[in-house]
């Protein structure tokens, strides 16, 4: 048991030495330290529970808060610093799914 350990932890190290994992790890620092991103985050997640709240209470907002919201969101999604941590996050999803995928197709 002791070996599939070691082989976890270097496989965990291979990881997060991986050019991908760093360039993941610098967007999210970046957008962590991005106040502007921090507070449009905030606040769309404010907006969701709003919209959650104002669809359960059906009340007339409730389509006004959803379209507010998506162009809200689409404007964040567009700033290049989410642009850039998406892309990384889907590479770094593709990476480890191709790792998942290996391990599991040695064992069989």
């Amino acid at each position: 048991m002791n070996n599939a350990k070691d082989i976890a932890l270097k496989i965990n190290k291979a990881i997060k030495e991986s050019e991908i994992y760093q360039e993941y790890q610098a967007y999210e620092q970046k957008i962590l330290e991005n106040e502007a991103l921090k507070k449009e985050e905030a606040a769309l997640k404010q907006m969701q529970q709003e919209i959650v709240n104002a669809t359960y209470h059906e009340a007339q907002n409730a389509e006004a808060l959803k379209a507010e919201y998506h162009k809200r969101m689409e404007a964040y999604e567009l700033h290049p610093l989410v642009v850039n941590y998406l892309a990384a996050k889907a590479a770094l999803n593709e990476y480890l799914q191709y790792i998942n995928q290996y391990i599991n197709g040695g064992i069989k």
